[in-house]
């Protein structure tokens, strides 16, 4: 009960607060690869500033190298959105060595216990043993309906959840379409757990 009136407060608080938030200047010249969807009603987590809109879980060692963010060892860790959220589309950049493993969480209940089972993890983990939940995923609910690995390369993520309904595309491509009410809302979590992750182009919009 805890949990949930936390996050229902920190719903609250950002409904107070993102009018001024959808007002940001999105001019930047790093951003010369967005897509045309990304236009004045989405909002920037990340885009080559600083790491502000977010709280640090786990031995944070996230370095910004020119317009994206890097984490390469330590223990996992998180990059978890100060904000919690409900219907929500996000789009991400992401870039990994071979033996990554990290992902994206969506609606997590609790932010001092990110995991599989207190969130939605859209997973990138190209080298997962097991391979039913692999990059495009998302671990114990939904296998990619199609095979990419994102290793070596950028590649963009769009997850688009609204109610029970979640969307995942990777590189364009639809991987996930399912239904789910497992979890009401939550903070946004970016992931390193192994190998080298770089994150960029981190934007939202509030559905």
């Amino acid at each position: 009960m805890k949990i949930y009136l936390n996050i229902i407060f920190a719903l609250a608080m950002f409904g107070c607060t993102s009018s001024t938030m959808i007002s940001e200047d999105h001019s930047n010249p790093t951003n010369n690869l967005l897509p045309s969807h990304i236009d004045e009603s989405w909002t920037s987590f990340f885009s080559g500033g600083d790491l502000s809109q977010f709280t640090f879980i786990g031995d944070a060692e996230w370095e910004i190298i020119d317009n994206y963010v890097e984490a390469v060892d330590g223990l996992p860790k998180f990059l978890v959105t100060n904000s919690a959220f409900r219907d929500i589309e996000l789009y991400a950049e992401f870039w990994t060595s071979p033996n990554a493993n990290s992902g994206i969480f969506v609606r997590c209940q609790d932010i001092h216990n990110i995991a599989a089972g207190t969130c939605y993890e859209v997973n990138i983990f190209d080298q997962r043993p097991d391979q039913r939940y692999r990059t495009g995923g998302i671990v114990n609910f939904a296998e990619p309906m199609g095979f990419q690995n994102a290793a070596n390369q950028w590649n963009q993520f769009l997850i688009r959840i609204v109610g029970n309904h979640i969307e995942v595309y990777l590189n364009d491509e639809l991987m996930v379409d399912i239904e789910d009410d497992s979890f009401f809302a939550g903070p946004i979590a970016y992931q390193w757990s192994a190998g080298t992750v770089r994150f960029r182009n981190l934007w939202f919009r509030v559905l």
